[in-house]
């Protein structure tokens, strides 16, 4: 069994590195990228944060009780869920203009 530590500190890399990067990346080839390979690179660094975030809450069958990576992980978690809404609005708005 994974180490739910692990999985939170996990999540959190990849929410702060991933989303930078991808935006940056968006940034840097605008012209080139159609809009659903843009919705794509947008959401998909929150959506694996949140998924690693979700990991690290969920109950552990071993140990019923604990609570490790559970701070981190919701708040994580809920930084990488407005990240996916935040991207999709920016990327709509973006291609209504």
């Amino acid at each position: 069994m994974v180490n739910r530590n692990r999985l939170a500190v996990a999540a959190l890399v990849a929410f702060v590195l991933g989303i930078p990067l991808a935006y940056l990346t968006a940034w840097a080839d605008l012209s080139s990228l159609s809009w659903s390979q843009l919705y794509l690179l947008v959401t998909l660094p929150p959506l694996v944060s949140l998924a690693f975030a979700g990991m690290s809450v969920v109950p552990s069958r071993t140990r019923p009780h604990s609570s490790q990576g559970d701070l981190l992980g919701v708040a994580v978690g809920s930084l990488s869920l407005w990240a996916v809404v935040g991207g999709i609005a920016v990327v709509a708005v973006a291609s209504a203009v």
